[in-house]
């Protein structure tokens, strides 16, 4: 998104609407552990740049996998 406007705020966002955890992964180039906890912190799953497209769908099917259970 933005050094200004980060999908991190965005699920903050969201989260009041949802009224339970919203599935989310954030993809980022950004590999410090500051940005590596913030997403864990916010319940998100964490794929950082560059991402191989195999494993971009494994996990969007981990994460419905989890949802149906």
């Amino acid at each position: 998104m933005s050094d200004v406007h980060t999908g991190i705020m965005a699920l903050a966002q969201l989260k009041p609407l949802w009224r339970q955890a919203v599935p989310a992964i954030v993809i980022t180039a950004d590999r410090t552990d500051e940005v590596k906890e913030e997403i864990e912190t916010a319940g998100a799953q964490l794929l950082t740049k560059p991402i191989r497209p195999a494993a971009l769908r494994a996990m969007i099917n981990k994460m419905i996998a989890q949802a149906r259970e």
